[in-house]
Parts: C-alpha cells; structure tokens; sequence
C-alpha cells in the first residue's frame, strides 16, 4: 500500500489552507479542483452539487467539453453501470475496483462515451454532512495514465470530511 508522505500531507495541510479561507460556492468548488490537482494530478474532474438527495444543484468540470455532458445526460446515463454502484456511499472510490474492466471495456458506454473524451480511469467521493449528500467529486485519467490507487482513495477520505463542512457553512 502506498503510504502517504510527508510532501503528500503539507500539500493536504496547504489545500485545506487555500479552501478554507474561501466564502463563496462556486469560488470554494473552483478552488478544491484546483489545487486537489496538485495532490491527486488528474485530466479531467468534475463536481456535483446537490440540493437535496435526489436532485442535481451544479456541476463544475474540468477538461469535460461541454459535448459530452449534453450527451450523457441525453442518453448515457441510462447506461451509467458505474453511477448505479457508486452513488451517495460512504468512503472513496476507484473505477477499477467497482467495476469487471474486461468486460466493461466491451461496453457501449465505455466505448462510445468514456474512452472517446479520454475518461478511463475514474476515482471519486460523494460529500456528505450529516448523512446528507452535498457534493460529488469525480476524477479522471487517460488511459496513458496510471491508475488511481490506495493513497489517493487514502487522500480523499482524510479531506472529504472538511469538504463537507465548508460546504455546509457555504450554503
């Protein structure tokens, strides 16, 4: 298992500085993409907002085109094998570890919609405060890239819990 450093753990100490001191939403999501880019490197990130647990508030993303939401939520998400397991749960999450590659791969969904705007790798936490969903954050790497891991799923679970409170105070 890969063990968090000492480096790793001043870059968590500085990103919780940097979005901590944010008073806004849009301005506090926009800062937790950017600097857990420094922690956790990704090519593509979004982030969910919910107003309640069945309802979508806003989404930021990062290297998504604009294309390819219109396109899932026309007619992806009815597809979405990985969204179906992977939802309003408690810890952290990779890809690789929810879902059978060797058969996914084979997949339309996959195919046609994650491979073709370079999402292959996947990993993600859904915020909550007080057992009440606020936010999801999914992250995304080429398939050129290495996979999620251990550390990073480790990353998330120490930050999702200071995520959920400067996003209740934000609301």
């Amino acid at each position: 298992m890969d063990l968090i450093t000492i480096k790793d753990w001043e870059e968590i100490y500085y990103f919780l500085l940097k979005t901590g001191s944010v008073d806004n939403m849009d301005d506090y999501i926009d800062t937790v993409m950017k600097e857990l880019e420094n922690i956790i490197p990704y090519y593509a990130a979004n982030f969910f907002t919910y107003n309640n647990e069945d309802s979508e508030g806003g989404l930021k993303k990062t290297n998504i085109p604009d294309r390819a939401i219109e396109d899932y939520q026309q007619y992806y998400y009815k597809m979405d094998g990985i969204k179906l397991k992977t939802f309003n749960q408690k810890e952290a999450i990779i890809s690789t570890d929810v879902m059978d590659y060797k058969r996914w791969i084979n997949t339309e969904y996959f195919n046609d919609f994650l491979l073709k705007n370079n999402l292959y790798y996947s990993c993600g936490v859904d915020i909550h405060y007080k057992n009440i969903i606020l936010g999801t954050i999914g992250l995304f790497r080429e398939s050129t890239d290495l996979n999620y891991n251990q550390k990073d799923l480790l990353i998330l679970e120490i930050l999702k819990n200071q995520l959920a409170n400067q996003m209740f105070k934000l609301n």
